[in-house]
């Protein structure tokens, strides 16, 4: 009755209408944005992607300081008149990209844990195009580009604490390193040095020119000066 009904004014059955609604039941494993006349995809598995991109990342970091270059290496090895701060400096950039890069390395590992367990509670089936291979690799280097420039700004500021709390440190003899109130002068422009290079001119008093070197490098900051 109800058919006949439709059909003699022309609109659509309740059976029709239930087959149509369920054939454009939005799916619960993907969530689409319009951006202009482009539709980009975005699914749980792609935390698989986002994930494996900050694990390369991470494992590059940490790596990084086994593949340092030859004239590095020969700055490192050198001996120089009161010790080589270039050793020093190498060490705590060396264990900041390792800081650094396992925190990137265990970040991609959560992303693709959380993507294995929502593709096992929601069973997503997505298919598979042109548009959805191109979010992945944006993902990818969205990915790739955000943790290089949080890595590079990260790292200047544990270099810079590092040093500085390597500075405050007395090991003029064979005792325990004694911890100073302040950071040396003398030797936090060493270690600015072997980091950033030198900042200053050849001319003047030492101490000023260290003085000089440890603003430029570290900012204006409270020394001391126990060293001669």
């Amino acid at each position: 009755m109800e058919r006949e009904i439709a059909a003699r004014h022309g609109l659509p059955s309740a059976s029709s209408r239930d087959r149509g609604s369920s054939s454009v039941e939005p799916s619960l494993s993907r969530r689409d944005w319009s951006i202009g006349s482009t539709d980009v995809k975005f699914a749980v598995t792609d935390l698989f992607v986002v994930g494996t991109a900050l694990d390369l990342v991470g494992g590059a970091l940490i790596a990084k300081g086994l593949l340092v270059s030859t004239p590095v290496l020969a700055l490192r090895a050198g001996t120089y008149w009161g010790g080589n701060p270039n050793v020093a400096v190498g060490a705590i950039e060396d264990r900041t990209d390792a800081q650094v890069g396992l925190l990137i390395l265990g970040l991609g590992f959560i992303l693709q844990a959380a993507g294995y367990i929502a593709t096992l509670a929601a069973e997503p089936k997505v298919p598979a195009s042109g548009s959805r291979a191109f979010t992945a690799l944006g993902l990818v280097a969205v990915a790739v580009a955000v943790s290089a420039l949080a890595w590079r700004f990260a790292r200047l500021q544990m270099i810079r604490r590092a040093l500085m709390k390597l500075a405050r440190l007395d090991t003029n003899d064979m005792s325990p390193p004694r911890v100073r109130d302040l950071p040396d002068l003398k030797e936090l422009a060493i270690y600015g040095r072997a980091w950033k290079g030198r900042q200053t001119a050849l001319d003047g008093p030492r101490e000023e020119m260290d003085r000089d070197d440890v603003r430029l490098i570290f900012g204006d900051i409270e020394t001391c000066s126990e060293t001669g």
